[in-house]
């Protein structure tokens, strides 16, 4: 996996985890709204409407459950749980593979332009960007742990040598 030391403009990694928790909770909360304005637009200009209305209606489930996964890494940034954090990691890591599979089907599957698949591919970008800044600051806590708890572990050898 990939491994960064700082977030962009150098920030720190829970600073960067931090904006990419807010910036993931504004995609969460703008995607409904656009997944609705989408489907109205596109109703009625396809063959199947039917498939239209299944795949806007699997958009907006994994819009809604994205949110509260959304929540449970600003839950964990909070509270420094890793496995809050990671939750969140491993959720966005499957959402992104489902968002490519189901961005190229609708490519196919419905006409676009090259704005928005280049639109499409840039999000992608700052999501997968977003999973390296979350899970290098899970790792920078992680070996931030170990230090302390050896460190612990060598004071108590050291008090009980007393």
């Amino acid at each position: 996996m990939l491994y960064v030391d700082k977030c962009c403009c150098g920030c720190s990694l829970r600073t960067g985890a931090i904006i990419v928790a807010i910036i993931d909770l504004l995609f969460d909360l703008l995607h409904p709204i656009a997944v609705i304005g989408h489907y109205i637009v596109a109703k009625g200009n396809v063959e199947d409407d039917a498939w239209i209305t299944v795949f806007f209606v699997g958009e907006l489930i994994i819009g809604l459950i994205d949110l509260v996964f959304c929540i449970l890494l600003i839950v964990g940034l909070r509270k420094e749980s890793v496995s809050l954090i990671m939750t969140w990691w491993w959720w966005t890591v499957l959402q992104m593979a489902l968002q490519v599979v189901y961005g190229i089907f609708f490519m196919f599957y419905h006409t676009t332009n090259g704005v928005s698949i280049v639109s499409f591919f840039m999000i992608m970008a700052l999501f997968f960007y977003g999973v390296v800044v979350v899970k290098s600051h899970v790792t920078s806590v992680q070996k931030k742990r170990k230090v302390a708890d050896e460190l612990l572990l060598s004071e108590s050898a050291q008090s009980a040598e007393l």
